[in-house]
């Protein structure tokens, strides 16, 4: 819990201390990020650590995505292909901080949405 709160003051203080439209990109990232792991929690019960590990995994995933998307443009040939591989390593990150049976679930959770 400290550890989140020391991250939305050190996200805060970034929102203070620039103006331009990253920073504040970045800290709606985190929010999001923040969010979809306490909701994975809530579905899979995981421990704080996991808790850490998959809200980085969702922060590093958007975070590429948001740059693979001001580089490339959404309907170049290059932006599917480095999208695919983006989640392909989203998902293996995720197979080694869940259990098999955790991950299972998931799958599922990730399909369904």
């Amino acid at each position: 819990m400290k550890k989140i709160i020391t991250f939305c003051f050190f996200a805060f203080a970034l929102v203070l201390g620039t103006q331009n439209a990253v920073a504040q990109n970045t800290l709606e990232i985190n929010k999001v990020a923040n969010e979809k792991a306490y909701e994975l929690r809530k579905e899979l019960k995981f421990s704080n650590e996991a808790l850490e590990e998959t809200y980085q995994a969702y922060r590093a995933k958007a975070l590429k995505q948001y740059s693979i998307t001001k580089h490339h443009g959404v309907d170049s040939p290059e932006y599917k292909k480095n999208l695919a591989m983006l989640e392909a390593d989203f998902l293996a990150k995720m197979e080694s901080i869940l259990t098999e049976e955790q991950y299972a679930r998931f799958t599922l959770i990730n399909e369904s949405k």
